[in-house]
């Protein structure tokens, strides 16, 4: 997930870092691991997998658990427009919801092991609306893969809320096209600079099982409430 840290870093407005959200032990879509106070699954679904998902898991996992660093699987095709796949990202948008700083969230930071990402448009602004009326701008990203990328690489402040309390640099393309899915299997493509380039390379990193702090340099240590 990406998270905004402006004035926390060097007080520029706009300055963008990245976090990740998970739940809580609980029940969890069993793909290549499963938690030790996971509950038992009660049913298959898709694929010879089984579902086995409670709404409970809302809360951010921490550097150290193993979804973190676990490569993401696709999405398969018998889970496109279901209920299913509906709640996982509903779960997604609540957890982002509920982190202000927060403008983007992959999917295993929920302690769900899919190629799945979201992002809070509304929140990239360098000063989003606060009120209480406001009704979220939510982009879906699933099965992602980059189509391309520009050669300018800027160095900027990132963080995590999955690594809570450490910021550093790391260096991202100034822009990026991302192709990806619908939650209905649409195909889509969507490109974009600054702060959103930067979330679709830091939640990819997140499918792909990395995290910010394993490539940023100057890292330093926050309290959170600072």
């Amino acid at each position: 997930m990406v998270v905004i840290v402006q004035q926390r870093l060097r007080g520029s407005a706009g300055v963008g870092v990245v976090a990740v959200l998970l739940p809580p032990p609980g029940c969890r879509h069993v793909m290549h691991w499963a938690p030790a106070a996971a509950e038992p699954c009660a049913r298959p679904t898709w694929a010879g997998a089984f579902l086995c998902y409670s709404q409970r898991m809302k809360e951010i996992v921490q550097d150290g658990h193993p979804v973190l660093r676990e490569v993401a699987a696709p999405v398969p095709e018998g889970l496109f427009g279901t209920p299913e796949l509906m709640q996982m990202l509903r779960d997604m948008e609540v957890a982002l919801d509920a982190e202000p700083d927060g403008v983007a969230l992959a999917a295993p930071q929920i302690a769900l092991p899919y190629r799945i990402f979201i992002v809070r448009y509304d929140r990239m602004h360098a000063h989003p609306p606060e009120d209480a009326e406001h009704v979220p701008d939510v982009g879906v990203f699933i099965n992602p893969e980059f189509v391309k990328a520009s050669r300018r690489r800027d160095e900027v402040d990132e963080g995590c809320l999955s690594v809570r309390g450490k910021y550093g640099k790391t260096l991202r393309h100034e822009r990026a096209t991302v192709r990806a899915r619908t939650a209905d299997g649409r195909v889509f493509e969507r490109g974009g600079g600054g702060l959103l380039a930067q979330a679709f390379q830091h939640e990819i990193d997140h499918l792909d099982g990395i995290l910010f702090i394993d490539h940023a340099v100057n890292v330093v240590e926050i309290p959170r409430h600072a």
